[in-house]
């Protein structure tokens, strides 16, 4: 996508600046529009259901904040992506800063609304993540959710919750780290 915005820029710029401009007009409307449905897909992690309804405070909706926060921050990454970059600027910085940016917005603003702030919040997301799942998995896990529960839910929750409290190190463990830390090893 960026290279075909590139393109029709460098296509147009020594004979009218319209066209590029127009181009570039096009790409932040495709970039809006594709942000705001992606918003839409990931918002519904935050719809509640009826078994976790008693953690929400009456009258707010986290699918919808979580929907709003989404648009404008994935507007953002997604702006990041066409981004150029030379030196000493780096796509991943950019991403990363993007992101954790997005990742602690979302969080904080959807657990203000919420009876036990981020407690609730892993727990609402926790019981969508394993629906979610067993659905993709044709109605159930196969026997998966206690390796889901225990290595893998664990691991990623940690990690949002660094991002969230803007703790400098964030970033994913690798197996073997993982293994040692977990097994004991050394």
């Amino acid at each position: 996508m960026k290279q075909g915005v590139q393109r029709l820029l460098d296509k147009h710029n020594g004979n009218s600046i319209y066209p590029g401009i127009w181009a570039c007009f096009n790409s932040f409307f495709l970039v809006e529009s594709l942000a705001k449905d992606s918003a839409k897909t990931f918002a519904k992690f935050f719809e509640v259901t009826e078994e976790n309804q008693s953690r929400v405070l009456e009258g707010f909706e986290p699918q919808t904040v979580a929907e709003e926060i989404s648009a404008k921050h994935l507007q953002k990454v997604f702006a990041t992506v066409l981004k150029d970059y030379a030196p000493p600027q780096k796509f991943s910085d950019a991403l990363v800063s993007d992101f954790k940016a997005y990742i602690k917005e979302l969080f904080a603003e959807v657990s203000e609304g919420l009876n036990d702030g981020i407690t609730d919040l892993e727990q609402i997301l926790k019981t969508k993540l394993m629906k979610e799942l067993a659905t993709m998995g044709g109605g159930s896990l196969g026997g998966m959710e206690g390796l889901l529960m225990t290595m893998v839910w664990p691991n990623l929750w940690g990690r949002i919750l660094k991002i969230y409290r803007d703790e400098d190190q964030v970033r994913f463990l690798f197996r073997d780290e993982f293994s040692k830390k977990n097994l004991g090893s050394k």
